[in-house]
């Protein structure tokens, strides 16, 4: 197969093993993907941001990448992150 279209769908998410579904769409020629609604961690994340519960792009980026490189790192700047919320609101 060099192409799929998918239609409100997530295929990686509709089988048990993930990594050999994400192995395989990563070798398509072409990946279509169709979303006829907005999907639901989406509309949470538009609503916490809009609450002011969501940090900053670049600090949700940087946490990425503290992840991907030094777990200890990264558990120090969540809990940092954390202790900085909005709570109370």
């Amino acid at each position: 197969m060099r192409a799929m279209f998918v239609d409100s769908g997530n295929p990686a998410n509709t089988v048990t093993d993930t990594t050999a579904v994400e192995t395989a769409l990563s070798s398509l020629d072409l990946l279509v993907v169709v979303e006829v609604a907005m999907p639901e961690p989406e509309i949470y994340v538009r609503l916490l941001r809009a609450m002011g519960f969501m940090p900053a792009d670049d600090t949700l980026e940087h946490l990425r990448d503290l992840a991907r490189a030094d777990r200890p790192a990264f558990s120090a700047a969540f809990s940092d992150l954390l202790k900085d919320a909005p709570h109370d609101r």
